[in-house]
């Protein structure tokens, strides 16, 4: 007999089993006990398992739940708007609907999974687990879990067995395609490696656990990097869209090949740009930019978006186009309305700061928009959209666009004209280095400058001593600072005149090159080359040495061999010859016009090739007249719509409109504050407006505003900002001191069917001619060639506004003065006049020196005393 030692029972030998008799008396225990403890336990474990099974069932009540709520709004706001289609553009920017929860394996599958896991842990642990993607430092144990956190998935079988199967077998299973059991029959099957690589679309689908670590683990295991399906997709294709900046990194390294095309002749980009992450974008851009040619990547989309009708007659869209198109959702005039991406269902979204940033990026990247979309007209061209989206009176606002679509448009279009910018982008402008700390070594002498050296600091930032500086200033121009002038121009009368030669320049700063302040020159110096009126509002201060009132600063004459030879190329189609030959054939070929006869006709009405009053405005939607001194002028507007160009600000692409009729350029205050630019108050009141000549006040005068028009850095002095801006206004407006900043320019840009008008700035008169192409030819005085083609942007909204227009009224040039110290000119009224002399009031203005503020005249006033 024995006691239990649970019970207290004193029983046979053979109420107890063999193990326990060979255990000590105190823990001995009967059958009957040890029985009775596994009946508790394996409720205690069917209790387990009904908490489990109930928790699921709630989770998908849940799920079902919100999708019938998610249901019933959708019918409450089509009832009340009587438009399903408009519910479904405005869901675009709503995010998806929650994702199923992960239903665990059964019992009975559980067991089979886990013996394939630990062979498969085996297999990788042997081949060497991958680092850098999530399992650094994993151990068994470890691995084990993750692949059972992958696995663990009823609804993703169909893809994690043969993902196990593929990690031990290697090549002889990872290279299987495979179906979705969720999807069509009718699809094709797929890689592993493809599946795997779009991981956010199946997680936001089925609640599948996987990453960028199975991505490594499949390459690892032997995938084939080069497989493609029957549309020319391969697994980069996928990963653009649905994984991640490190996924897209490891296929690169994989070397996945990036120049491959769809069926559609598209490269990755089109994907990569659907539901941008910017992330991806900047790796594509700083790994593949050199074999993605994004600058000509056109998007063919067909009259219906589901994909349908001939590929010839779809309409090509550039890469940036296409953005715009997809995020705003655009609609053409016969199209139904576009249909949400798949990318923006299943996974929700982009947010707008996201949408913005790719696009940035993709056009720092060298993408660029399109000249017009003129072949179809009935389609909306999605740049007009977005910069004409407030036009008043707009046909495109009487479309039907919801809310999130048209700030999302007007978003975009702060974003291209740089009124603001994306977080990531603001952080990079923030970053630029805009300050200069002048050194204690002054850079002529070589010396350490003392108090006793009255050390000064230039407008450009740079530090002298006080007579070094001044005697630079006063220094004889040497040899290589001399421009000598070719013979030939073309005067007033339009015919050819020798011209005179002439030698010295502007002094510089020595370090950067800017104009030097004219308080450190002698005052004769400053008389001769820096005061006089011929120097159009100080605008043209490059080559200010020349014979200012005969002789001219700018024009053919002062191209380059290499410029020359570009320009003849183009309009007379001739480039081989001695300089004088071609320079004198291409004034002849621009002092008659290639129409015969003297007139032309625009429109109803003919015009004289010589009369005055024609002018062209770039700027313009519709031919304006305006009432002159004398009688009306006529500013002509482009066919195709106003034209802007492509710059760069800060290493920030923007786009920047042209007029040849605003004296000075003008930049929006949202600009100024967006790119963080210095400025200077100026209050003077002689601008005014081109149309009805209303006076316009200048606000403040931006400090060098510079800025890359390809790869030609422009430095502007005199760029003003408006006190009041006119609400067409939205973009940089290029004036006449940035086609001046040249030393030639050449807009030619088409006037009507048959006729383009080619203008230069005011070097000669407006001409008209045929077959020219649609252009701004920017020739800089570094001998640098910038050829860009003009982007129209038309206005659907019919209205004959522009922006404004700075200009002066009348001939103002005798009444503006040059600030002493920073180099720019604006009418004197705006400025602060100093006497040298207090005896001479009756002198010539010329004589007075003027400063644009009291901080400019007391460092001037500070070099004198």
């Amino acid at each position: 007999m024995a006691v239990c030692s649970q019970c207290s029972q004193e029983k046979a030998r053979d109420a107890f089993s063999k193990v326990q008799l060979r255990k000590t008396d105190a823990t001995r225990r009967c059958k009957q006990c040890v029985e009775a403890e596994g009946c508790q336990e394996a409720s205690s474990t069917s209790a387990r398992q009904k908490k489990i099974a109930a928790r699921q069932q709630e989770e998908e009540a849940e799920w079902i739940k919100q999708n019938k709520l998610a249901e019933a709004k959708k019918a409450e706001w089509i009832q009340q708007h009587g438009m399903a289609d408009r519910y479904e553009r405005a869901s675009l920017y709503q995010p998806p609907p929650p994702p199923p929860p992960p239903r665990p394996l059964p019992e009975d599958e559980k067991t089979h999974v886990l013996n394939i896991i630990f062979k498969a842990v085996n297999v990788i642990q042997e081949r060497g687990v991958p680092t850098g993607y999530g399992m650094d430092g994993f151990c068994k144990p470890e691995l084990v879990a993750r692949l059972w956190e992958v696995c663990n998935n009823k609804y993703m079988t169909w893809l994690t067995l043969p993902l196990l199967l593929g990690f031990i077998l290697g090549e002889r299973k990872i290279n299987e395609k495979i179906h979705c059991v969720h999807c069509d029959s009718r699809e094709e099957p797929l890689p592993i490696l493809m599946w795997a690589c779009q991981y956010k679309f199946l997680k936001a689908q089925y609640g599948y656990s996987g990453g960028d670590d199975m991505i490594a683990l499949i390459l690892a295991a032997g995938a084939d990097v080069s497989v493609r399906v029957s549309n020319g997709c391969n697994p980069l294709f996928w990963a653009v869209k649905y994984s991640s900046p490190q996924a897209v990194g490891l296929l690169l390294d994989a070397g996945v090949s990036v120049d491959d095309r769809d069926s559609f002749g598209q490269t990755i980009w089109k994907n990569a740009t659907e539901r941008p992450d910017p992330g991806i974008v900047k790796v594509l851009i700083e790994r593949c930019n050199k074999i993605i040619p994004v600058d000509k990547d056109y998007i063919p989309v067909s009259d219906s978006y589901s994909g349908g009708g001939d590929l010839s007659s779809r309409v090509l869209y550039t890469l940036p186009d296409n953005m715009l198109r997809v995020y705003v959702a655009i609609i053409t005039y016969t199209d139904n309305p576009t249909k949400i991406p798949i990318s923006w269902q299943a996974v929700g979204a982009p947010t707008v700061d996201d949408m913005a940033t790719a696009l940035v990026r993709v056009l720092q990247a060298g993408a660029r928009f399109s000249q017009a979309n003129v072949a179809r007209p009935d389609n909306i061209d999605p740049l007009a959209f977005v910069t004409h989206v407030d036009s008043p009176g707009s046909e495109l606002i009487k479309k039907v666009y919801t809310k999130p679509q048209l700030d999302t448009a007007r978003f975009l279009h702060d974003v291209i004209c740089g009124r603001q910018l994306p977080s990531e982008i603001m952080k990079e402008v923030q970053s630029v280095n805009q300050s200069y700390s002048p050194g204690d070594t002054c850079p002529i002498c070589l010396t350490d400058m003392e108090p006793s050296d009255n050390p000064v600091t230039l407008y450009c930032g740079h530090k002298y001593c006080l007579e070094c500086i001044k005697a630079y200033g006063k220094a004889k121009l040497g040899g290589d600072l001399t421009h000598r002038f070719s013979p030939i121009r073309v005067g007033e009368d339009g015919l050819l005149r020798a011209n005179v030669r002439v030698e010295g320049t502007d002094k510089r700063c020595p370090i950067c090159r800017r104009l030097l302040c004219g308080d450190l020159l002698d005052q004769d110096y400053n008389q001769r080359y820096r005061s006089l009126v011929g120097m159009r509002l100080g605008i043209d201060r490059h080559e200010a040495g020349g014979n200012l009132s005969g002789g001219t600063k700018r024009g053919p004459h002062l191209l380059s061999d290499k410029q020359l030879q570009f320009e003849c190329k183009i309009v007379i189609g001739k480039s081989e010859g001695r300089r004088e030959e071609l320079l004198e054939e291409l004034l002849r070929s621009m002092s008659a016009s290639s129409y015969s006869g003297s007139e032309v006709t625009i429109g109803n009405k003919t015009y004289s090739l010589n009369e005055k009053s024609i002018q062209m405005e770039l700027n313009a939607s519709a031919t304006i007249r305006v009432s002159g001194e004398d009688k009306a002028v006529v500013y002509h507007a482009p066919k195709w719509g106003p034209v802007v160009v492509p710059i760069q600000v800060k290493g920030v692409p923007i786009l920047a409109s042209l007029s040849p009729n605003s004296i000075f350029t003008v930049v929006p205050k949202a600009v100024v504050k967006s790119f963080g630019l210095k400025t200077k108050p100026i209050t003077s009141s002689q601008f005014v407006d081109l149309v009805g000549d209303k006076r316009v006040d200048v606000a403040e005068v931006v400090d060098e505003f510079r800025f890359f028009l390809e790869d030609v850095e422009i430095c502007l002095n005199n760029a003003v900002v408006l006190k009041t801006e006119p609400s067409l206004m939205r973009s940089v407006q290029l004036g006449v001191d940035f086609f001046e900043s040249a030393l030639w320019t050449r807009c030619s840009v088409r006037l009507d069917d048959d006729s383009f008008v080619v203008s230069d700035g005011g070097y000669t008169t407006t001409m008209f001619t045929k077959d020219q192409p649609d252009e701004l030819r920017y020739y800089s005085r570094d001998g640098k060639i910038c050829r860009v083609p003009f982007i129209h942007i038309r206005n659907h909204s019919k209205d004959a506004m522009m922006p404004q227009i700075v200009r002066l009224p009348g001939d103002l040039s005798a009444q503006c003065g040059e600030c002493q110290w920073c180099c720019r000119y604006f009418p004197c009224d705006g400025m602060l006049k100093y006497d040298d002399d207090d005896n001479n009031n009756g002198i010539s203005t010329q004589e007075f020196r003027y400063y644009c503020d009291e901080e400019c005249k007391s460092k001037g006033m500070a070099t004198r005393s």
